[in-house]
């Protein structure tokens, strides 16, 4: 891990209790998450092998089939330290480790879950390389999940959603704050640099009082975007055409599902198996 990217997930861990939908998944996307799990029944065996593309808490305490193993992955020691609670009801483990060489067995792993686990990944072939190694891990009937956060097909622009904010029509600010990084991104490709979207914010917004007012938006939520500040590595938000195209070599989607949340449209949820070559 880069130290940009370190300092991003030091600040993220700091404030996840202040983070809120839709960065993270709502029950609404859990009972999707259940119903996936209960379709790669016929991958489970005796003992269940799980995998966790991070340690969302959200989905590591979730209700993973009796007698399952649970492994979470992520390189971030400060996220596992911070953020990371084993399930109570199984045997489960963190570990250190990046997405795209996993040190675990290949086929072992009836269902692996993320949540917006690809939308930190830097290029389009990190995603592949990363596509890659979950093929490797999954069992023939195996499901990936995944909650992908992607952007509109048609572009908003930056001042438009602003704009919208200072008005208060945008519920949450998490959904705003999703939409700020969002229109920032360049048909020509699909990141966005964590700062620019920090600066974006104060450029359009200068004054957070009067934003908290207007939107009724707690003031410790708005600040949560500090923690962008000063941070050069990348969020990625491809469109969900593009998403499934750079997927596509390696995994088969199964289905796409929504929840009804705001921002929830941006927010599929996405059932994958692997291609067998």
């Amino acid at each position: 891990m880069n130290r940009d990217n370190a300092r991003v997930w030091q600040r993220h861990a700091a404030q996840w209790n202040a983070v809120g939908a839709p960065l993270k998944p709502s029950p609404e996307d859990l009972q999707i998450l259940g119903q996936e799990i209960g379709h790669a029944e016929a991958a489970f065996g005796e003992t269940p092998w799980c995998l966790l593309l991070g340690v969302t808490p959200e989905l590591a305490q979730h209700q993973w089939p009796k007698a399952s193993r649970l492994v979470a992955v992520d390189q971030s020691a400060e996220m596992i330290g911070t953020v990371w609670a084993e399930n109570p009801s199984i045997w489960s483990r963190p570990l250190r480790g990046r997405w795209e060489q996993l040190p675990l067995p290949s086929r072992k792993f009836a269902v692996i879950a993320g949540d917006g686990a690809l939308n930190v990944l830097a290029t389009a072939e990190q995603t592949r390389l990363v596509a890659g190694e979950l093929a490797r891990l999954l069992s023939p009937q195996g499901r990936l999940l995944l909650r992908c956060f992607v952007r509109p097909d048609v572009p908003e622009s930056t001042a438009a959603v602003c704009a919208e904010a200072m008005d208060g029509r945008i519920k949450g600010f998490h959904a705003f704050k999703w939409r700020l990084a969002m229109s920032l991104i360049d048909p020509s490709h699909t990141t966005v640099v964590v700062e620019d979207i920090w600066k974006a914010f104060e450029r359009h917004i200068p004054n957070r009082e009067d934003l908290a007012r207007r939107s009724a938006w707690d003031r410790c939520e708005i600040d949560t975007i500090d923690a962008y500040r000063g941070n050069h590595a990348r969020y990625t938000f491809p469109t969900l055409t593009e998403l499934r195209s750079t997927l596509n070599d390696v995994l088969h989607v199964e289905s796409v599902r929504w929840g009804t949340y705001e921002l929830a449209e941006r927010c599929p949820n996405i059932a994958l198996s692997r291609r067998e070559p």
